[in-house]
């Protein structure tokens, strides 16, 4: 039961951070960057004249202005620990619930059990195969004997 309610729940916190992720992604015109603001608006990270002759910037100054930002917002790092102690999905899990979207989205917006079980043969043990199985019915309705993709994670 306590297995059950987890993967509930942790299946609902990846499906609402996939569905913002949709959401947001659809405001943006078709063609345009999401993540270097080479077209539109300021670029979110990195120097706008990279090609430009203009000195790279290593992974640990990103990092450090990643941190940076993130306390000046307010947020905790993102860390697998933090994430876990706070309650919050962690990233496998996200990676998985999108996964699992985009292997729904290649089918035609619907798919089998066998053939998710079949994609999907990584996921074992009884703790993962629980929150699979939440992750599936949170994206999914079951009709007709296959998994239909909600309209609002087309």
């Amino acid at each position: 039961m306590l297995v059950e309610r987890e993967a509930s729940r942790v299946a609902r916190e990846a499906a609402d951070a996939l569905r913002e992720s949709r959401r947001q992604a659809r405001r943006n015109e078709i063609g345009t960057p999401t993540w270097t603001g080479r077209f539109g608006g300021q670029p979110r990270f990195g120097s706008p004249n990279r090609g430009n002759g203009a000195s790279t910037i290593g992974s640990e100054s990103l990092l450090a202005r990643m941190r940076h930002r993130q306390a000046l917002e307010g947020q905790a790092p993102s860390s697998p620990t933090l994430a876990a102690r706070s309650g919050s999905s962690t990233p496998k899990s996200l990676v998985l619930i999108s996964q699992i979207r985009d292997f729904l989205v290649e089918n035609g917006g619907s798919a089998s059990s066998k053939e998710l079980v079949g994609q999907f043969a990584e996921v074992q043990g009884p703790d993962a195969i629980a929150e699979f199985r939440k992750m599936v019915k949170q994206l999914a309705e079951f009709r007709n004997s296959v998994w239909v993709l909600k309209e609002e994670y087309t």
